[in-house]
This record gives C-alpha cells, sequence and structure tokens, in this order.
C-alpha cells in the first residue's frame, strides 16, 4: 500500500509538474507576442482569485449563521457586498474589453462573412456555426451589462435589490461565455481535422498518381519474349526461336 500511494504521489507531482511547465510556456509564449495585454490579464486572474477566496470565506459565515439560525453580523454583510462589488466590477472590465472585437466580429458576420474569415484566419468554419459561438458569446457580454446595472444600482441599499435578477443575469451570462468558447474550440477542433484529413488524402492520391506512372514507364519497355514473338536487336529482326538457336551456336549477331 505504501509503494502503491508512492507511485500516486509521484506521477501526481510529474503531472504537476507538466501542467506548470505547459502554463508557463504558454504565458513565456503571449508575453513575446503581447506583453501589456499578457501582464493585464495576470492580474486580472490573481485578482479574481483573491476576490474570489475572500467571497468564499464570507459566504462560508454566512451559511454557518443561517445553519445556526443566527442574524447575520453587519461587518460581514458589508463585507460580502465589497467582495461582490470588487468581483462584479473586475468582470465588466473584462466584458469592456472583449465586447468591441465581438461586437464587430457579429457585424461582419451578418454584412461581411467573407471579410469575417480573412480577419479570422483558417481554419475557416462555417457560417451557422460561426453565427452560434458569436452570438454566445455576445450574450455573455449584454447579460453581463444587465448583471452590472443590478448590482450598482442598489449599491446603496443592498436589501432592495432583486436577488432573482442579480443570480439570474449572473448565471446566463458565465453560461452563455463558458458555452461559446466551448463551442468554438470544438469547431475549430473539427475543422483542423477535416482539414489534416484531405491534406492527407491529398498526399495519398498524389503518391498513387506517382507510383501508377512509374509502373506504366517500367511497362514500356519491350520484355524478351518466347515463341514467334519478335525481338528488335540494333535494326536487326529476329524471332525469339531464332535468337534462342544462335545463343545455343554461340553466334549471336550484334549490329
Amino acid at each position: 500500500c505504501l509503494g502503491a500511494m508512492g507511485c500516486c504521489d509521484c506521477a501526481l507531482a510529474d503531472a504537476g509538474r507538466k501542467a506548470f511547465g505547459n502554463v508557463r510556456d504558454k504565458l513565456l509564449d503571449m508575453y513575446r507576442r503581447r506583453p501589456y495585454t499578457t501582464v493585464a490579464g495576470v492580474v486580472w486572474v490573481t485578482l479574481v482569485v483573491i476576490d474570489g477566496i475572500l467571497t468564499a470565506v464570507v459566504l462560508i459565515f454566512v451559511v454557518r449563521s443561517w445553519c445556526i439560525k443566527k442574524e447575520v453580523d453587519g461587518p460581514i454583510l458589508e463585507l460580502d457586498e465589497i467582495a461582490s462589488q470588487v468581483m462584479c466590477a473586475l468582470f465588466m472590465v473584462q466584458a469592456l474589453v472583449v465586447q468591441p472585437s465581438r461586437l464587430i466580429s457579429l457585424w461582419q458576420w451578418l454584412s461581411d462573412f467573407p471579410s469575417l474569415l480573412r480577419r479570422r484566419g483558417p481554419p475557416s468554419l462555417e457560417r451557422w456555426k460561426l453565427g452560434v459561438t458569436l452570438l454566445l458569446l455576445n450574450l455573455n457580454c449584454w447579460f453581463r451589462f444587465v448583471n452590472v446595472y443590478f448590482m450598482w444600482w442598489f449599491i446603496q441599499n443592498p436589501s432592495l435589490r432583486p436577488l432573482e435578477w442579480e443570480l439570474a443575469t449572473l448565471i446566463t451570462s458565465v453560461l452563455c461565455g463558458a458555452i461559446g468558447i466551448g463551442l468554438e474550440k470544438y469547431f475549430v477542433r473539427l475543422a483542423q481535422r477535416s482539414a489534416e484529413i484531405a491534406r492527407v488524402a491529398v498526399d495519398e492520391s498524389q503518391d498513387d498518381r506517382l507510383g501508377s506512372g512509374m509502373r506504366s514507364v517500367g511497362d514500356s519497355r519491350t520484355p524478351l519474349t518466347n515463341g514467334g514473338d519478335k525481338l528488335e536487336m540494333g535494326g536487326v529482326s529476329q524471332t525469339g526461336s531464332e535468337v534462342k538457336a544462335a545463343e545455343e551456336n554461340g553466334v549471336v549477331e550484334h549490329a
């Protein structure tokens, strides 16, 4: 058992090191291509993680108070509101950053689809697939804006905020973003796979044509035949039987 646990620990450690190495390599590659965007993204993710931990701790205290049927303390509610507002602001910034490009892509999908394909680059997606993903990604931003409205309009009186609208817009925004990004990656993988299959098929057909051409060249050479078939040798026409008799007598003639 100890040996098995040691092997599991080693496997987990190796997987962790590989995952960390992959993330590090991707970050370094992104930093070389877009340094400022990469730094801003790392800072944004760090703030989201810190605020998420703080929100989780506050929720633990809130749930604990509900379980023991005790009124939640005012400072805890204030801390929960602050953490929620900070998280809302962070995702508002993310929505404002990505919304222009998503809106432009949706407009090009409606008005100039070939231009959108050129701007995106390979692999090309079918129009309906790209339209579904763009609609979902834009809905992610639009529902986020509505959620921000409910969060900030009632910032002075959180108790008056309609909880059902706040949660509905938040959950819908998250689902639209997650499904849109997932579908886009899935469609891109399918397109890449189809392009690879087509490339392999073209290579195989070229190899088959090349092989058939070589066989045709080899078959065009006139073989030495038996019986009454003739063999052309240096302009002298001889039958197979004559050549055989000449070979036996040692007097094969060459022109």
